[in-house]
């Protein structure tokens, strides 16, 4: 008898595991998408060979790929879809093909309702022709004559989607799901109609039947409270250089909301408001006057005027009115000089002034307006002349010390628009042009941010979670307005030339209204409330590091979601052990720990309701000096050198 020796081996699959995700069932003749991911990091993965009903793709650089359904000859037929790579270790996926019904009904109408609404809806066949048919929602039948039928929303509590079907004779049935958006109790907001800046006052929220709503969220002045037990909050006026409109906003999630304006009024606390009055070109040598006014318009006497024209600088003081007379300095290196007001108690205001030589053998620009009062914001015309009265084509002109966008035309014609002012005061306005003398001449521009609505925002109110969705910013005229930052969540853009910016709806794990801002200097802040909703859908976060650092090294983990959103309270694991959680900017501050060689770390972030995100860091070592690398030669050189300190001192008397 002998024995047998024998030993386990393992064969290790180098393979990649992959997983092929596609519907389950498509409709023949039409295009469907096949996605595959790696089961080790959830990465799409490209390049990748798939097999369908004998073709055979390669997948993008999203692991994507697109098919088109083939004819089937019963209602359903099964086909398989396979990995056709070698390398990539992954089960086989199967689809139903669904066989058209030639005589299908098809429901046409909105997708998204309010509850109690009455909305018409539409029943075709696959070419389009209206047909009569029963319609079912709701436990209620309808008749739709001609293919179109109204139906009444039912009154919901709570939003929920809902199914219509329909039936036809000699048709296969047809149904459509929507989503209805429950009737919610209206806020009702309780608040003074004007405070002063840096007083205290109380807010209260209610609900229709007038009990305190608890935990409504209040916006003023773009930050957020939150209402106790009683439904009230208190805020703060903010302190301001002149008396403006705030919004004050409540919503909560099962309520409509309510806002109301609110006229913060200046009452002195913190510095005061002041502006300068000048001409803002000049000839050198030349007298003119400036005037130093307050909120009001009024000049304020004892304010100190600096003029600095490189390194000369002058002071002077405005007397009771507000004025002082100057004169402007005489051409140098320098073709722009400054004025500065100052005074104990008021802002610092200052002004840039150009210096133009002027030649009299060139002709004077003549400027006229259609106008000399112009509300802030509003269009008038300018026409620029020679001396004779002739036009002046492709002329510059600054208003308020900005060159305008455009040039005269060639009637000296330019259509303009009045600068925005925090107070009622006249404006200049010069021409340019090679060849002719510099003219000016003043506007008087009013204010209106006492009688301003809010800019209008146009937007969806309800979105999808991961829905791309675009929002309109347009003044009381209907014009876009370019440049004002809107905010929506944690993210800000600013409006295109259109008044337009987008944005993606956030991933939320339950139907959620969130606040959309504008901000401008221009205009006073305005508000719309967007309803996000959950499509029950995981949505995959993100992690932002260097791809290598040094030891020892402070640095930022970021996580956001898949569409830029900061994520907070994520919890970050490092090499299998927890380093800590993001804060409310999706951040969180480690130390690199110190290392011997290269070392590669892994970073995991995981948060419940998102696909967890995985990333590598390579910590670089800094490598050791010359001293730390070779310490133990340290002691032989020091020897080295004693005995050769001591040989020279020896044998130095036989040197001859």
């Amino acid at each position: 008898m002998s024995l047998i020796d024998y030993r386990f081996v393992i064969v290790v699959d180098n393979k990649t595991r992959g997983l092929i995700v596609s519907p389950s069932a498509v409709s023949e003749n039409s295009c469907f998408n096949v996605s595959l991911f790696s089961l080790y990091d959830g990465k799409p993965l490209s390049g990748v060979e798939i097999l369908f009903n004998g073709n055979v793709k390669l997948t993008d650089s999203l692991g994507n790929v697109s098919f088109m359904a083939p004819y089937a000859q019963n209602d359903y037929e099964l086909y398989k879809i396979r990995c056709y790579d070698d390398n990539i270790s992954c089960a086989e996926k199967y689809i139903w093909i669904k066989k058209t019904d030639k005589y299908s009904l098809i429901i046409h109408g909105p997708s998204t309702v309010r509850s109690r609404e009455n909305l018409s809806f539409s029943v075709t066949d696959v070419d389009g022709r209206g047909l009569f048919s029963v319609v079912m929602f709701n436990n209620q039948s309808y008749l739709a004559w001609n293919g179109s039928v109204r139906i009444q929303m039912p009154s919901l509590n709570e939003s929920k989607y809902m199914c219509i079907k329909v039936k036809s004779p000699g048709y296969s049935e047809g149904e459509k799901i929507i989503y209805v958006i429950g009737r919610e109790n209206k806020l009702r907001l309780d608040c003074p109609d004007s405070v002063e800046e840096g007083e205290d006052f109380l807010v209260k929220v209610e609900d229709e039947e007038g009990n305190p709503v608890k935990g409504a969220r209040v916006w003023f002045n773009f930050r957020e409270y939150a209402c106790d037990e009683y439904g009230e909050v208190t805020l703060t006026a903010p302190d301001i250089l002149i008396s403006k409109k705030f919004l004050v906003y409540a919503e909560k999630g099962d309520y409509l909301p309510t806002s109301k304006w609110l006229t913060v009024v200046s009452a002195g606390i913190g510095k005061k408001f002041l502006k300068i009055i000048s001409p803002l070109a000049l000839s050198p040598m030349e007298k003119f006057q400036v005037k130093v006014v307050d909120e009001k318009g009024n000049g304020i006497g004892g304010v100190d005027i600096k003029m600095q024209y490189g390194n000369i600088v002058k002071y002077f003081s405005t007397c009771e009115n507000g004025s002082a007379f100057l004169t402007s300095p005489p051409m140098m290196s320098d073709d722009t000089f400054t004025i500065t007001a100052t005074k104990d108690g008021y802002v610092t205001d200052s002004v840039v002034i150009h210096l133009y030589e002027t030649s009299p053998t060139l002709s004077d620009l003549k400027i006229s307006v259609s106008q000399t009062t112009v509300e802030e914001g509003r269009d008038f015309i300018v026409k620029i002349e020679d001396e004779s009265g002739e036009p002046v084509e492709g002329a510059l002109l600054y208003i308020d010390g900005r060159m305008y966008h455009d040039t005269s035309d060639e009637n000296g014609i330019m259509v303009c628009r009045a600068p925005y002012v925090k107070i009622d005061r006249s404006c200049f306005i010069y021409a340019l042009k090679e060849g002719y003398n510099f003219g000016y001449t003043w506007i008087e521009v009013t204010n209106h941010a006492e009688i301003e609505e809010p800019l209008n925002i146009e937007a969806n109110d309800t979105v999808y979670e991961g829905e791309r969705f675009t929002v309109k910013v347009e003044d009381l005229s209907g014009n876009p307005v370019k440049g004002v930052v809107v905010w929506f969540g944690s993210l800000k853009e600013k409006t295109d030339n259109d008044g337009t910016v987008s944005f993606t709806a956030p991933s939320v794990k339950e139907d959620t209204y969130m606040l959309l801002g504008v901000s401008s200097d221009r205009y006073s802040p305005c508000y719309k409330l967007i309803k996000v909703i959950d499509r029950y859908k995981e949505v995959a976060l993100e992690i932002s590091v260097p791809p290598k650092l040094m030891e020892k090294e402070d640095i930022d983990i970021v996580v956001r979601d898949v569409y830029g959103y900061l994520i907070g309270n994520a919890t970050i694991i490092i090499n299998g052990e927890i380093a800590g959680y993001t804060d409310e900017n999706g951040k969180l501050r480690i130390k690199l720990p110190e290392v011997d060689h290269d070392t590669t770390i892994d970073i995991l972030a995981v948060k419940p309701g998102y696909v967890s995100a995985h990333e590598e860091l390579l910590i670089k070592n800094r490598g050791k000096s010359f001293f730390e690398e070779n310490w133990f030669l340290i002691p032989a050189i020091i020897l080295i050198f004693l005995v050769a300190v001591f040989a020279y001192f020896y044998y130095r008397q036989y040197i001859i």
